[in-house]
């Protein structure tokens, strides 16, 4: 009979087989356990991502897919919109879900930088934004603030940006205001209104209703002019502003500006708020005028006519189309009347009626 012997490598190796076929054969239970656990602690639920992603009670912007994970989620989120090689607008935030299929981008903590021909810059911010690419519309929700390049600012709680026009469009539901200086810096502008437009390509903008704009000169005991309307057109390129009331509110509605000493009415008014040499009228009403000059809160004077012009420079106040005055009980009327502010002399051209009264 022969013995075979084994010689060392071929040893080791049969134990190391045997110990591995012991740890697969009698302890598989225990793998199992420590892989289900590593799986439970790396693993999310798709609810549990919609939750991490769209905390729902934070949300503000409306028709975001909530039931549905975004294709890709964000931080610092950056767009920049060119258009021929020129920038036109550009959107930080600081986190964006984007949403291939709804063609969408929706964002928090916004900043956007909207780029004019002039090389001048208006910045946006708000709580959220939604950008649609089919509609090319950015959405701001949330304590939005539009800064102009000149400092002027507007806040509301919404704004539509449409970028192929460069139009920011508030909707009449939403409140409006607006603050900051004339170009001049030597008068303060304060506005408020249900709704707004501002044309960046225009430099213009529109106050859609309830609108009330007040100026206060800047310097010693300076008077304040606040005017209410239906509707405002300014021009911030002339620094003009435009109030009308609207066509359907009836025969009773007037445009009013008050005034430390004087009140107007009309159904049209044009404001100047610029201090340049070259202004002359600061003020025109236009249609039913009526004015009352007060001293010490009792009034001294009324007049009527169609159309007062307020000269700025020498205090004036020139009265054409029908006008009249009344002071005292007595009645002047002709082709056009002027009255100094100043010195409270009443001068007619071409009177045609004088009535004094008993």
């Amino acid at each position: 009979m022969k013995t075979v012997t084994l010689t060392r490598p071929w040893t080791l190796l049969l134990i190391a087989f045997v110990i591995f076929i012991q740890i697969i054969a009698l302890t598989p239970s225990k793998l199992e356990e420590e892989s289900e656990v590593r799986d439970q602690e790396t693993l999310l639920s798709e609810t549990e991502v919609l939750e991490a992603l769209l905390p729902g009670d934070r949300i503000l912007a409306p028709n975001i897919p909530k039931s549905k994970v975004p294709d890709y989620h964000t931080q610092q989120y950056r767009y920049l919109s060119l258009q021929g090689g020129v920038k036109q607008w550009k959107l930080q935030a600081e986190s964006a879900n984007v949403y291939n299929k709804e063609k969408l981008v929706h964002s928090k903590d916004v900043v956007i930088e909207l780029y004019d021909s002039s090389g001048l810059t208006t910045w946006v911010t708000g709580d959220e934004a939604t950008y649609h690419f089919n509609e090319k519309e950015v959405e701001l929700f949330g304590k939005v603030k539009i800064k102009l390049a000149d400092g002027f600012q507007v806040d509301s709680e919404y704004l539509k940006y449409l970028t192929a026009t460069r139009t920011l469009e508030i909707p009449t539901s939403e409140f409006v205001h607006g603050y900051g200086k004339n170009a001049e810096k030597n008068r303060m502008l304060d506005f408020k209104s249900r709704g707004m437009t501002f044309d960046q390509v225009q430099n213009e903008i529109d106050l859609k209703r309830d609108v009330i704009f007040d100026m206060t000169r800047i310097g010693k005991d300076p008077p304040n002019t606040k005017i209410e309307s239906d509707f405002s057109h300014i021009d911030r390129n002339s620094q003009t502003a435009l109030f009308v009331m609207n066509a359907t509110t009836g025969k009773n509605k007037f445009v009013k500006l008050n005034q430390t000493g004087l009140y107007v009415q009309s159904r049209k008014m044009d404001l100047s708020y610029s201090n340049r040499p070259e202004v002359v009228d600061y003020l025109v009403a236009r249609d039913d005028v009526y004015i009352e000059e007060k001293k010490k809160n009792k009034i001294t004077k009324t007049a009527t006519s169609q159309h007062a012009r307020f000269d700025n420079r020498e205090n004036l106040i020139i009265l054409t189309q029908f006008p009249q005055v009344y002071q005292d009980k007595n009645t002047v009327t002709g082709d056009r009347i002027i009255i100094n502010r100043d010195t409270d002399l009443i001068e007619v051209e071409e009177s045609n009626a004088f009535s004094k009264g008993k």
